[in-house]
């Protein structure tokens, strides 16, 4: 197959506008390089490459315009110099891992990972910019990736990834990966895992940041740092200190790391019920989650539960303000209960 080489000349200002195909794309065969200091818009265009690119490490790809959602995508590896977000409208949309070399701007509107890695881990100095309230990353799945080496690190938040770390120890080289799923509407919609070379006796402080528009209907001050070693289940409360007008929660002495949320874990009800028998039967209980972790409650059961029928049973910890299942135990099989 013939291939074609785009060689674009520094300095250059390339703007792309298209109305009948509104996808920059890069076919199979296709070489794609871009030279230095060279910046190419996209106006209400998505970018696809299914070729071959080579982008100058100080080249940008900036997409503006106000469409509802413009797509990275393609089945060629992306490789941008600088990333820039500056739509008035709508979102820029990953639909395959995008690995960025120094970095992303953002000027206006959000990157929704939709499932996928936006990485910025090939340049030390690489880094988001001027992310806010207003212009920033999320989506329900996948995450942004940072790497840094971090030796007796002092409030250090590498690449702006959210969160700074101070210790003593040197950590070595250090993976952090900032998620945005939903704890059951209970979390700060932020979620980092971190992952040193050396993770045993830090004594670390940690600091969290987040959004205003990452809260939700969480009341900020009621905030505390929640550790796990999955970050599935397991949360465990460590404290933290609240800086509303920051935006910050600080956790001082973390030994190890791994995975941190920011929840208001607070008053829920526990729902019994049974799932063999005429009807479920439920006993509602209302309890506090302890900081520790660990729930202790008692089940008011009337004479109309009938122990002989229990084949089935769960516990479901269900949010009072929201609704929503927090978390649920079964136990499969027969069970003995005792009425007392």
């Amino acid at each position: 197959m013939k291939k074609v080489f785009l060689f674009l000349l520094s300095p250059a200002l390339i703007a792309v506008q298209l109305t009948a195909q509104p996808v920059f794309r890069i076919s199979s065969g296709t070489n794609l390089f871009v030279n230095p200091n060279t910046r190419i818009v996209l106006s209400n265009i998505g970018f696809e490459n299914n070729g071959t690119t080579g982008f100058a490490t100080s080249s940008r790809f900036i997409f503006t315009g106000n469409n509802p959602v413009a797509n990275i995508t393609g089945t060629g590896n992306i490789l941008f110099g600088e990333l820039e977000i500056n739509k008035s409208a709508g979102v820029l949309q990953l639909n395959r891992f995008v690995n960025v070399f120094s970095g992303v701007q953002f000027t206006a509107g959000n990157i929704d990972l939709n499932g996928n890695q936006l990485i910025f881990t090939a340049d030390p100095n690489g880094q988001l910019t001027a992310e806010s309230n207003n212009s920033r990353i999320l989506g329900n799945s996948g995450f942004a990736i940072k790497l840094s080496t971090l030796n007796a690190p002092t409030n250090i938040n590498p690449g702006n990834i959210g969160v700074s770390i101070t210790s003593t120890v040197n950590l070595g080289s250090t993976n952090i990966e900032r998620h945005h799923y939903n704890l059951g509407n209970l979390n700060v919609r932020r979620i980092f895992k971190i992952t040193p070379t050396t993770n045993i006796a830090l004594n670390a402080t940690l600091r969290f940041s987040y959004f205003d528009a990452e809260l939700g209907a969480i009341n900020e001050n009621t905030l505390a740092i929640w550790k796990s070693a999955n970050g599935i289940g397991g949360w465990v409360n460590i404290d933290g200190t609240v800086d509303a007008a920051l935006n910050t929660i600080t956790v001082n002495g973390v030994n190890d790391f791994s995975w941190f949320a920011s929840t208001n874990f607070g008053n829920y009800d526990i729902l019994f019920a049974t799932a063999s028998g005429p009807n479920p039967y439920f006993a509602n209980n209302f309890f506090t989650a302890p900081v520790a972790g660990f729930y202790h409650f008692d089940l008011n059961l009337d004479a109309s539960f009938n122990v002989g029928l229990v084949k089935d049973v769960y516990v479901q910890i269900v949010n009072i303000s929201t609704n929503s299942i927090n978390s649920r135990m079964s136990f499969v099989g027969d069970i003995g209960l005792e009425l007392g």
